[in-house]
């Protein structure tokens, strides 16, 4: 089973982690980035959070902020409380990219199509009306992660 990106995958930002939001927004701003208001993830607000496949008992918390940069956006986005993939990654890396994200007309499917590839889902969050959000791990040498976002429920 092939992945298709072609047409099926709508290329929608790419994701930095950083360790002070306020800090990097201050100085994309300062470079003329325009940023939306903050967004504060709680996983424990989310139907069905897992990481690794496995649910989390302590709740986890990062903020964001996306930026629009012509036909794309970058996303900030800060861990602020828990073991979060955001602060695992950010310890084992450092600032810097984490993800690029691709909006998907069904998660479920490609979510199906990855893990049959034998490619891991990493971490997802889908809210009670099916729309949401899963991260795979590509296992390249540079750590290329890809987020499969869908934005409308399932039909």
């Amino acid at each position: 089973m092939a992945i298709s990106i072609d047409g099926t995958w709508t290329p929608i930002h790419t994701g930095y982690i950083v360790r002070d939001l306020a800090v990097s927004v201050r100085h994309y701003e300062a470079l003329g980035f325009v940023f939306h208001p903050q967004v504060d993830r709680d996983t424990s607000q989310i139907a069905d959070y897992r990481v690794r496949g496995e649910k989390r008992a302590v709740a986890e918390k990062w903020s964001l902020r996306m930026a629009v940069i012509g036909s794309h956006r970058i996303e900030l986005v800060c861990p602020i409380a828990g073991e979060t993939l955001f602060s695992e990654r950010l310890r084992e890396r450092g600032e810097g990219i984490h993800h690029a994200a691709f909006g998907v007309p069904d998660l479920v499917a490609e979510q199906a199509k990855l893990t049959a590839l034998g490619i891991p889902e990493i971490m997802r969050f889908i809210q009670a009306d099916g729309t949401g959000a899963s991260f795979f791990d590509l296992q390249n040498d540079g750590g290329f992660i890809v987020e499969l976002i869908q934005t409308q429920p399932p039909q």
